[in-house]
This record gives structure tokens, C-alpha cells and sequence, in this order.
């Protein structure tokens, strides 16, 4: 379970929209903002448009924190993130899942490469 301080208050939120960088692939989304003084932050957004059934929003947010916590030695600090699930992203199972993340995590800067 990812820890309360490593979650991005709602705060953050507009800071991370307007000057975040942006990472795209094809069942993520992911906004980055360097943020001095604090741990990594992260937080997980699954639209209801995207996801209907609260119980799978909730799951593929456990999910993304589980993976989050598993690669927690490997982050950069400093740096807030934000996940966002598009259409579909329900389907995916946990290796896929984990496996796209990474890939974002390592394309924006925030998680040496486990190589």
C-alpha cells in the first residue's frame, strides 16, 4: 500500500495541469511536475466515462498504487506524478498493466531503468 505522504493533495492538482509534462501511451496518461522539498507524490485518476463501475476504478487504482509501491527503491524524488486511465485500461491485467507504467515512469525521468 502506497503510504498517504507519497499521494498528491488536490493542491497539487492545478500546478501539475498547467505546467506538468505530459507522457502518453495507449491506456495511460501521465502528468510530471518537479516539485522541490517534497517525496515522490503520486496520484490516479480513472474517469467515470472511461470506467463505470466504481469497484473497477478502485481496482485499477489498487492496482497503480501496488505497482507504484512494488518499484518505490527506484523512484526519483522530488517529482509529482499524475495517472490518468483511459477507456479500456479495465481489461488490461496486472503484468500489462505494470509493464505500461513503467514505461511511462522511465520515458518521463522518474524511475531508473531496472537494467
Amino acid at each position: 500500500m502506497l503510504n498517504k505522504n507519497r499521494r498528491i493533495n488536490k493542491a497539487l492538482f492545478k500546478k501539475i495541469f498547467k505546467k506538468g509534462r505530459r507522457f502518453q501511451s495507449l491506456n495511460l496518461s501521465l502528468a510530471a511536475l518537479y516539485v522541490p522539498g517534497i517525496k515522490s507524490a503520486f496520484a490516479f485518476v480513472v474517469p467515470e466515462r472511461a470506467v463505470k463501475k466504481a469497484v473497477a476504478r478502485n481496482k485499477l487504482k489498487r492496482r497503480a498504487r501496488a505497482i507504484i509501491y512494488k518499484n518505490q527503491p527506484l523512484l526519483q524524488e522530488e517529482i509529482a506524478s499524475v495517472f490518468f486511465f483511459k477507456k479500456g485500461a479495465e481489461k488490461l491485467s496486472f503484468q500489462i498493466l505494470e509493464k505500461e507504467m513503467v514505461r511511462l515512469l522511465e520515458r518521463a525521468g522518474i524511475l531508473k531503468s531496472k537494467t
